[in-house]
């Protein structure tokens, strides 16, 4: 099994290989200036929580026909200094069941699900100034 936890290198320590990842004019680099408060390397997780408890972003994310459900993308790991850097990228990869919502542009899940079936949705994750970003496919049941 995978390590759910997912690097993500700085572009101040990245030699300008961050060009095929991003179209970049350039790389800079050194210890200082670093974003997200001078961390070098973050180890973070994508994954929802749901009416308040924080999934295991591994696992199928269960809900229960006829229960009214809120379901929100969330960072695991994430320094606060990096808060405001974070870039998401929301999208369906199947047909969101009856009776729930799906927020395109939050990623927020929310409604009442009303038959039985299964839909996946793709989480991907930028940090300003680093290159790589996190990608995970979250599965609901119901």
């Amino acid at each position: 099994m995978p390590n759910p936890l997912l690097s993500i290198r700085p572009l101040a320590q990245t030699a300008c290989i961050a060009a095929a990842v991003l179209a970049l004019t350039g790389c800079g680099g050194g210890g200082d200036g670093l974003p997200c408060g001078g961390t070098s390397q973050l180890n973070i997780d994508v994954t929802y929580q749901v009416n308040g408890i924080l999934v295991d972003p591994t696992r199928l994310v269960l809900l229960n026909r006829g229960e009214p459900v809120v379901a929100t993308p969330r960072v695991v790991g994430l320094p606060s200094a990096c808060a405001d850097a974070v870039r998401w990228t929301y999208a369906a990869r199947t047909v969101v069941p009856p009776g729930l919502s799906f927020d395109t542009a939050t990623g927020v899940i929310s409604g009442t699900p009303t038959s039985l079936s299964v839909f996946d949705v793709d989480l991907k994750l930028r940090i300003d100034g680093y290159v790589n970003q996190v990608q995970r496919t979250i599965s609901f049941f119901m």
